[in-house]
């Protein structure tokens, strides 16, 4: 499941953070491991894996940047192994 599809947004770059933030925290209460500290082993570890996933998902989706990227390697893009560097920086100046 991707990170748009878990908060129930749209996948796309335009977000407005207020939804955003309130699906974060209605998730984080659904999912907290506190919530599930009397529960089986094994529900602990999937509280724990799911509170991880959702605060990638949160930390991924609130940044411009990184929320542009998510979204390119949701389309097949991978920006982590791009090897592109200036060798002219004069245009920089």
């Amino acid at each position: 499941m991707d990170y748009f599809t878990l908060f129930g947004l749209p996948a796309s770059y335009t977000l407005s953070l207020e939804p955003l933030a309130a699906r974060y925290q209605e998730l984080q209460r659904q999912y907290h491991p506190d919530k599930f500290a009397s529960g089986s082993a094994a529900e602990q570890l999937a509280a724990v894996q799911q509170s991880a996933t959702i605060n990638q998902a949160w930390q991924t989706l609130r940044h411009p940047l990184t929320r542009a990227e998510y979204l390119l390697s949701l389309h097949g893009f991978d920006l982590a192994s791009e090897q592109h560097t200036v060798r002219d920086t004069a245009f920089l100046m």
